[in-house]
């Protein structure tokens, strides 16, 4: 089983979950997934969300093959935290991760449409949550070289993405994608597990990752 963990981008908010990228990349791949996506939480928020999940899936004999973690934005954009305090929270979920025997996937989260986010979302600095995200991203892909979990740049992709895509939107709010978006993002996600290409498990070359989960 793969997990998912984030919070509504990865729920799949304003849409059905059925719809969100976890659930596509289910219905794209076939194997078996559970979405623990949470609208509005933060990374600390997502980190207890995790341990919990874990612990259950632990109870119940359930075999985790691989966590998939994308967090941050809204410690950011609610200004309750910063990329470096969202960073220690996904290394926590790293390493409980490799604890449980997990394989670890880490998603950098897309920036935000400022323009469009300043009016349909809640007040904040979008220019400053932009660059903000992009030092995070940064600081993430420098953890996942560090500890041996796979970076996933979404972040990049997805700007690519929204500057490319004529005739379709990226973004409901400025900060939530769109179901074209979501579905975007499960492409980019599947495409990666059917390359079968596994993470580096604590600087190792690991035999399996998102490929082998099912």
């Amino acid at each position: 089983m793969i997990l998912f963990f984030g919070d509504s981008i990865v729920n799949g908010f304003p849409f059905a979950r059925k719809s969100s990228f976890p659930d596509l990349f289910g219905e794209m791949t076939g194997f078996e997934i559970r979405n623990t996506g949470m609208n509005g939480a933060t990374s600390g928020e997502i980190s207890r969300i995790f341990r919990s999940e874990m612990e259950t899936a632990r109870a119940q004999r359930e075999k985790v093959s691989t966590v998939v973690i994308m967090c941050g934005s809204n410690d950011l954009v609610m200004g309750v935290g910063s990329a470096k305090s969202a960073l220690a929270n996904v290394k926590e979920m790293i390493e409980a991760g490799y604890a449980a025997g997990a394989d670890v996937v880490v998603m950098s989260p897309p920036l935000t449409d400022a323009a469009k986010a300043g009016r349909l979302w809640m007040p904040a600095d979008y220019e400053a949550v932009n660059s903000e995200l992009e030092k995070y991203r940064g600081l993430l892909e420098d953890l996942c070289e560090n500890t041996g979990a796979l970076f996933v740049d979404i972040q990049s992709a997805y700007a690519e993405f929204a500057a490319g895509a004529e005739g379709v939107s990226a973004y409901v709010d400025g900060v939530h994608p769109t179901k074209e978006g979501q579905r975007f993002i499960a492409e980019e996600v599947a495409a990666l597990a059917m390359k079968r290409e596994r993470p580096r498990r604590r600087g190792k070359r690991a035999e399996s990752a998102i490929s082998a989960a099912g």
